[in-house]
């Protein structure tokens, strides 16, 4: 993962969306409850919505990450604020 490249999209105020492998190391500093509409969630099994901070990040920044998983497959998507 390069870390200077989700720095720069984040301080540039853009939204991304990727996928990872499973060994992406982060701690969650923050949660916030997620209130899915029920047509949702039925395509939905787990949304997050969480403040963390990338274990080998030389920045050491704070990120919103917000996981999705639908079927067996998680997406991240790291918006640069929370609405």
């Amino acid at each position: 993962m390069s870390f200077q490249l989700c720095y720069d999209i984040c301080h540039a105020q853009a939204h991304f969306l990727f996928r990872t492998k499973a060994n992406l190391c982060f701690t969650v500093v923050e949660s916030w409850p997620v209130v899915l509409p029920a047509a949702a969630q039925t395509l939905f099994h787990t949304v997050t919505d969480e403040l963390i901070r990338y274990h080998h990040d030389p920045h050491s920044a704070l990120y919103r990450l917000v996981r999705v998983v639908i079927f067996q497959a998680t997406y991240f998507c790291s918006p640069t604020a929370r609405t």
